[in-house]
């Protein structure tokens, strides 16, 4: 299901396929919560909760390079190391042997 709804758009992987997907998923979680939540609200909380996880992991591996005598920094909890699974690594980390844009110096309009 997953895959699915993380998927790119193919053959197989159509907008029909994961509007019924994601009404399934609703009629499951309202079922099991006993509170009715629309495609949107899922759709909506499930956009957040990878935004929250992506930006707790990126906060603590910005923290383990630090000297100290900041703030400590609260670690990715058992949800959000959930979620991280869910996505993917890359989500997180990026592409391994991948170049960061960011660290490269830009001058007279070119990449150097």
């Amino acid at each position: 299901m997953l895959q699915l709804l993380n998927g790119k758009f193919s053959g197989v992987v159509t907008g029909a396929a994961k509007g019924k997907c994601w009404e399934e998923l609703a009629g499951d979680v309202s079922a099991a919560s006993g509170v009715m939540r629309s495609v949107e609200e899922l759709k909506k909380k499930w956009s957040c909760l990878k935004s929250g996880a992506k930006f707790s992991a990126v906060q603590e591996k910005k923290s383990l390079g630090m000297t100290g005598g900041g703030e400590m920094v609260e670690g990715v909890t058992s949800s959000q190391q959930r979620v991280i699974a869910m996505m993917g690594e890359v989500c997180v980390e990026g592409v391994s042997g991948g170049v960061d844009l960011a660290e490269l110096k830009f001058s007279s309009g070119m990449y150097r």
